[in-house]
């Protein structure tokens, strides 16, 4: 009965169908073990809602799979009809389709990595880290992720072998080729074609990411696509030119109220936002200032938050005796946002990648500002500055030198983030010495990496937690202690400003399609001498740190940036990016916005994940106006290369 039933289909779509279910295998084993990966939300997982995300992701695995399939089926067809069953030539087309499918199940396994570190499926945001190749195929190859990629070697033998055994069945095969398998040909292609598009109704557009969006967990909406398909779909929608620059809100309307949330009443300057700010200007004031931005340092980390690990002794003591933010946000998900966003006080856009332009722009930022004002000003990185061009970026703006892993002896560089965190700190402490033999104050920007994986502690650090995930928060946290009992001991201490930011959060707790704790981060001001201990409860971004500094030290300057003095004025929302989306939140609402201009707004202080865009339209208006204002404004900005302009 089978035979009859097969004998039937031609041996060409036998043969497809054989490659198809093979393909379709691998893919679904990806998925499978990315779930494993994540066993944790899997298992809180509705077991139906599961199912159903594993259904209509084959549907992504089969588009992408038609994909390949569609240049070595087209071969089949010509080899079996035309040239009369060549054996040679096919298994070259069956070469041809294993060298097809390699990159997609590379892909497949690079993924599971890259989601836990970004809560997203692949995307074009991975070309991001391009620049430097050694550091980003370290972050694979060693994140403590290698089995991914180890089954991907495992996988392809396997492929080989069912591949060899199509050869055989092909050879083997007796089929007497007539007329009649020409309609099953052209069924087949027709329902290839409509595989393809991943729809049948022409009356809606092909299969796109939204189509994965099947219920309100993100977690298994995510699940459910193929990271081939995610990758391609956002290089496509990159390429757009409706991307290239944003055009969420008309600019005239957008300059207009962001004048108005910033209060600016100044008029007739090129750069629509520039303000003059007044201060006392006073020479005998002229504290040194310490930018520590910390990698991944979400606010879930801290104990002052809730996390009951007591990970962070330091930061959690120091946020008692400074100026502390306890509603602070990142401006993205990346490194690059981090040191941007704090330095310069502009947002994020989306996948933008404000340091690595052609050519570079050249902002009046803190850096500038400070400089004029008479300070010297450092950056100190643990591994190379090329990374995320930070070097060639900060030294157009106005930092007068850049420590990095080329400084360092290399003895000291312990693994794929050059040196560790508190080597960086005591070689800083080292410099900034040198730096007070001037008669000048200076500005001194630490971005730190131990929290970054992969993860390398130092042998000298022992830790009491068993998670190597706990380990490197607690180092961490340790050498911030370092940093600040060696600072001590130096005649500069009394007189600096020190502040703790990190450049972005960590995936924890997730609810929803933006982890809130990818962007919730620690802000603390410490200057036990200068200082009064404050707790901040108003909403507030990286950009606001720039200003917030200048108000504290009690400078005149020209604010041409989106930043506020925090201490002085106040927020009705914060905002931040996450790569394809941007986020707005108040006190009682989350409201998220994506490029496919799909809208979210959620009660995330208890956890709901029901939508509820319908049921506050207004207040969804409210929220989408003020971030798409800022975000269009600094477009515009851009655009008419104002960026470094103050009058």
């Amino acid at each position: 009965m089978k035979k009859n039933i097969l004998n039937k289909i031609p041996i060409p779509i036998q043969v497809v169908l054989r490659l198809y279910l093979i393909g379709m295998g691998i893919f679904s084993f990806y998925r499978v073990l990315l779930l494993i990966s994540d066993i944790d939300k899997t298992l809180d997982s509705s077991w139906y809602l599961l199912l159903k995300s594993m259904v209509i992701g084959l549907r992504f695995d089969t588009t992408i799979s038609d994909y390949i399939l569609a240049i070595p089926l087209v071969l089949i067809l010509i080899n079996h009809y035309l040239l009369k069953r060549n054996q040679l030539v096919f298994k070259a087309i069956i070469g041809l389709t294993f060298i097809l499918y390699l990159p997609a199940f590379f892909i497949a396994a690079l993924d599971i990595p890259y989601f836990h570190h970004f809560f997203d499926r692949l995307s074009v945001s991975i070309f991001l880290w391009s620049n430097d190749t050694n550091v980003s195929t370290a972050m694979f190859f060693e994140w403590g992720y290698l089995w991914p990629l180890i089954s991907f070697l495992l996988l392809n033998v396997l492929m080989f072998y069912q591949l060899k055994k199509v050869i055989i069945f092909y050879r083997q095969s007796k089929q007497v080729d007539n007329w009649s398998h020409l309609i099953g040909i052209l069924l087949f292609l027709t329902l290839f074609f409509f595989s393809l598009r991943g729809k049948i109704d022409f009356n809606v557009p092909p299969l796109d990411t939204r189509d994965a969006y099947h219920c309100e967990y993100s977690y298994l909406n995510k699940v459910t696509l193929n990271p081939t398909f995610s990758l391609l779909r956002s290089y496509l929608d990159s390429k757009l030119k409706r991307n290239a620059k944003i055009n969420l809100i008309d600019e005239t309307e957008a300059i207009k109220n962001v004048r108005h949330y910033l209060n600016i009443k100044e008029k007739g300057l090129k750069n629509p936002i520039t303000r003059t700010i007044k201060g006392i200007d006073s020479f005998a004031f002229r504290p040194n200032i310490v930018v520590v931005i910390m990698e991944s340092m979400t606010t879930h980390k801290l104990g002052r938050y809730g996390n009951p690990l007591g990970l962070t002794p330091t930061l959690d003591s120091i946020a008692n005796k400074g100026i502390v933010f306890d509603n602070f946000y990142s401006a993205g998900i990346h490194t690059f946002n981090g040191i941007f966003s704090t330095l310069f006080s502009y947002p994020a856009i989306y996948r933008k990648q404000p340091m690595n332009t052609s050519p570079i722009n050249e902002y009046y930022g803190m850096p500038q500002v400070l400089k004029e004002n008479g300070y010297q000003t450092s950056f100190f990185t643990t591994h190379n500055e090329l990374f995320d061009n930070v070097g060639g970026f900060l030294t157009a703006n106005s930092i007068d030198r850049i420590y990095s892993d080329k400084d360092y002896p290399k003895e000291k560089i312990i693994g794929t983030w050059g040196v560790a965190d508190d080597y960086l700190f005591e070689y800083g402490v080292t410099k900034m010495n040198e730096m007070t033999k001037i008669n000048k104050p200076f500005l001194s920007v630490f971005m730190t990496c131990s929290d970054h994986a992969p993860y390398t502690l130092p042998p000298y650090f022992k830790p009491k937690n068993k998670k190597i995930t706990q380990q490197i928060v607690a180092y961490a946290d340790w050498s911030i202690s370092q940093l600040l009992e060696k600072s001590a001991k130096e005649p500069w201490f009394d007189n600096t400003i020190f502040v703790f930011v990190a450049d972005h959060g960590q995936a924890m707790n997730v609810v929803y399609e933006m982890p809130l704790s990818l962007n919730q981060i620690p802000c603390i001001i410490y200057a036990p001498k200068l200082l009064k201990p404050k707790i901040v409860t108003n909403f507030g971004i990286q950009l606001d740190v720039f200003p917030t500094l200048m108000g504290l030290i009690n400078l005149s300057y020209k604010n041409t940036t989106m930043g506020i003095d925090l201490l002085k004025n106040k927020r009705e929302y914060a905002y931040f990016n996450g790569d394809d989306k941007f986020g707005v939140i108040n006190d009682s609402l989350f409201y998220i916005y994506k490029d496919t201009e799909d809208e979210y707004l959620y009660r995330y202080k208890t956890k709901n994940i029901t939508n509820l865009k319908d049921a506050f339209p207004q207040q969804k208006l409210e929220m989408k106006k003020y971030a798409a204002s800022f975000l269009q404004t600094y477009q515009t900005i851009l655009n008419k290369n104002l960026e470094g302009e103050k009058y």
